[in-house]
């Protein structure tokens, strides 16, 4: 993995600021802090401003674990693409999506039945996002075994996939449906040479591993194992990043 910010690499960065490209972003962890209340995980100024501008010269996609009418109040732009809930949510069709819908209910009433009493000693907490489920452990005393109870309550459910974050696990339906397939459907409708994805999380792993020639995968953290090419070493830096892709945009239309 290359660092990004580098002089040597900046090149990268350079080129597909001068070409038709899609420029995909999370949000928590890549675009936003994470932080301990995800209700509050909000953006720097300067990221809102840079986030604007570029949103106003390029084409912007955001795809993140969040539901869509949650990130949206977190939003101070409206992307040209929304997708929400790892990539399910305006990734899939309606009856696709009313089947989700119908899994995640079902899954979370048998785990409140079963185990409310133990999620509430271990202080996890249930994230309905309607077509996904996020169990935080985070503010759990023991995260271990926090964990160790979500995954043994969901292993024998074939019908999801256990994804685990920064002191989450994700419930995701087991399909196709993912980040990486969202974001490759938005590059062949946008009909572009690049497709540049910055993101931090595991679920950002399903666009780097998809090892499509046209995207450019940039890590939030240097970081061993990821499929990324590149990497930021912090989130602050997603400012330098922004910035520099709209000083290129710019030199490039004025070209």
């Amino acid at each position: 993995m290359k660092e990004i910010l580098l002089e040597e690499n900046l090149k990268v960065l350079k080129e597909c600021s001068s070409s038709n490209t899609v420029f995909g972003f999370d949000y928590d962890g890549t675009l936003a802090p994470i932080v301990d209340n995800p209700n509050i995980a909000r953006m720097a100024e300067t990221t809102s401003s840079l986030l604007r501008e570029l949103n106003e010269i390029g084409s912007v996609a955001i795809i993140t674990g969040r539901s869509i009418k949650d990130v949206q109040r977190l939003l101070p732009i409206t992307p040209k693409y929304l997708i929400g809930n790892h990539g399910i949510e305006g990734g899939v069709d309606d009856e696709a999506l009313k089947e989700i819908k119908v899994l995640m209910r079902s899954l979370k009433t048998s785990l409140l039945s079963k185990l409310k009493a133990e999620l509430v000693e271990h202080g996890i907490r249930i994230e309905d996002k309607m077509y996904s489920l996020s169990l935080h452990y985070r503010n759990s005393v023991s995260p271990y075994f926090a964990k160790k109870l979500i995954e043994n309550f969901f292993k024998d459910h074939t019908s999801v996939r256990m994804v685990s974050g920064k002191m989450v696990l994700n419930i995701l339906p087991n399909s196709n449906n993912d980040k990486g397939t969202a974001f490759l459907k938005i590059l062949s409708l946008e009909n572009v040479k690049w497709g540049l994805f910055v993101g931090d999380d595991v679920t950002d792993e399903d666009v780097f591993s998809r090892r499509d020639p046209r995207v450019i995968g940039i890590k939030v953290g240097n970081i061993e194992n990821t499929h990324a090419s590149y990497y930021i070493e912090h989130q602050k830096e997603i400012n330098l990043l922004l910035g520099i892709l709209i000083k290129f945009i710019k030199i490039n239309l004025r070209s």
